[in-house]
């Protein structure tokens, strides 16, 4: 599926395009640094006499793997699911953010 992965200071956010998935049947993982989405998009019964001549629309199970620049804070991860877009937002660890040092 279609992605994009963008950041500001505070988080990493992660954009997937997942149409035609129930959000129960979609699986988040995190591994370290490493996001991982994993789901299936089954094929739906069409008409038995119709036939096809070409498909874009991708059907099977998939796995996406999103390999995060810096450390990250797992338990403050969130994920929404709306109008067929996985939305995931990944806060950055503190120990990742820059941090300004004064001179004395």
């Amino acid at each position: 599926p279609s992605s994009k992965l963008s950041e500001d200071k505070d988080n990493y956010y992660v954009e997937i395009d997942l149409p035609g998935i129930k959000k129960e049947e979609i699986k988040i993982e995190v591994e370290e640094n490493t996001l991982r989405v994993q789901g299936e998009r089954k094929e739906k019964k069409r008409v038995q006499e119709a036939k096809q001549h070409f498909s874009e629309v991708f059907h099977g199970t998939f796995t996406r793997e999103f390999l995060l620049p810096a450390a990250i804070e797992k338990e403050g991860i969130k994920a929404r699911y709306e109008e067929g877009i996985l939305i995931i937002t990944v806060p950055k660890s503190s120990k990742s953010k820059a941090h300004q040092v004064y001179i004395e």
